[in-house]
């Protein structure tokens, strides 16, 4: 997909997002779209069952400042590879890994007795989030063709709305079942 296709006709609208690389970014859309809810809604209702206040609440909800904020640590995403997988595949894995990892320990920790340990986390979750926002979408950029970005941006939005809708509904169906760390 990255030779010069024309994309354009009914014919080319199903050649872009029938291409293999247009369910990568589903998936990569996906991957984005997980920790922002989670940690932008759900988390607040699992804080409020656990009892904290409404000025706790509150305060740790700042995290989520971290998404609109990103542009400040962009260009060093962009400039910098990681040793591993190139510059693109390198931060996804391990942007994708730092959020797997944040939520992995915040469903071990008590949020009420160990409370600066799960705040860090929220905010490390909320980092890496981020971070895998920017390079998802630097990647999809630098994968395609002009062409075919609109189809690459449908199928990443598409994606990501699948994860609001897991992350948001679907999480809170879950912990109505299983609790929250479970979940």
């Amino acid at each position: 997909m990255t030779a010069e296709v024309n994309y354009h006709g009914v014919a080319g609208l199903r050649r872009a997002f029938a291409a293999p690389v247009a369910w990568l970014m589903m998936f990569q859309g996906f991957g984005s779209g997980l920790p922002f809810l989670l940690v932008n809604v759900t988390l607040t209702v699992w804080q409020r069952e656990a009892g904290f206040s409404l000025a706790q609440i509150g305060l740790i909800s700042m995290a989520t400042w971290l998404y609109p904020l990103k542009f400040l640590w962009a260009p060093f995403v962009d400039r910098f590879q990681l040793p591993l997988l190139g510059r693109r595949r390198g931060w996804m894995c391990a942007s994708q890994l730092g959020v797997a990892l944040m939520l992995a320990l915040m469903s071990m920790l008590d949020p009420v007795k160990a409370m600066p340990a799960f705040i860090l986390c929220v905010l490390l979750a909320t980092f890496f989030g981020a971070t895998q926002d920017i390079v998802v979408d630097a990647y999809r950029i630098e994968i395609a063709p002009p062409s075919a970005q609109a189809a690459l941006t449908a199928t990443s939005t598409l994606g990501y709305r699948f994860a609001l809708i897991t992350s948001g509904a679907g999480a809170l169906y879950l912990a109505t079942l299983l609790g929250w760390q479970k979940t």
